[in-house]
């Protein structure tokens, strides 16, 4: 992948974590929603250590983030959808995030990486832990959602 290329899924993987995952999650603490609110506030702690890590990426590039997210999620319209969508919206967020971070660390050129990072092992470790725990995230929520057996839990729906 070229440098414009690469910034370019810098951006995205960052906008990912800050817009899709993190205001989703932050949704089920403002709504009180038991037994799935501890969890979300975990994953929200998680994620935003994950936006702070992509944020550091940022700045190594150069790089700004302008709030032209191409995720356009109102809370009226996340208001809309049922707790079983939202469920598998964040577990498809995560995904989402984690395969951006691989592709990032499995794609990025070596040679590119140098001009920004005096020790490339700085960017590839963090992306290699961000995948990693994206993937740990899709984990925990799936497991809530297969504990709860989704349909027959009338308290959450």
């Amino acid at each position: 992948m070229d440098e414009q290329e690469l910034k370019n899924k810098i951006l995205n993987a960052y906008r990912i974590e800050k817009y899709a995952e993190l205001v989703l999650l932050l949704l089920f603490l403002e709504e009180d929603k038991e037994p799935f609110r501890p969890i979300a506030a975990k994953l929200v702690l998680e994620s935003d250590v994950h936006k702070d890590v992509m944020e550091n990426i940022l700045k190594k590039f150069n790089l700004k983030e302008n709030g032209n997210s191409q995720i356009k999620k109102t809370k009226e319209d996340i208001d809309r959808i049922d707790y079983r969508t939202l469920f598998k919206m964040l577990v498809d967020n995560e995904i989402i995030a984690m395969e951006n971070y691989l592709e990032l660390y499995i794609f990025s050129d070596l040679d590119i990486i140098k001009n920004y990072y005096d020790n490339p092992d700085e960017y590839y470790s963090s992306l290699k832990e961000l995948a990693k725990e994206e993937l740990t995230h899709a984990g925990k929520i799936m497991d809530f959602i297969f504990r709860n057996k989704f349909g027959s839990n009338s308290y959450l729906f």
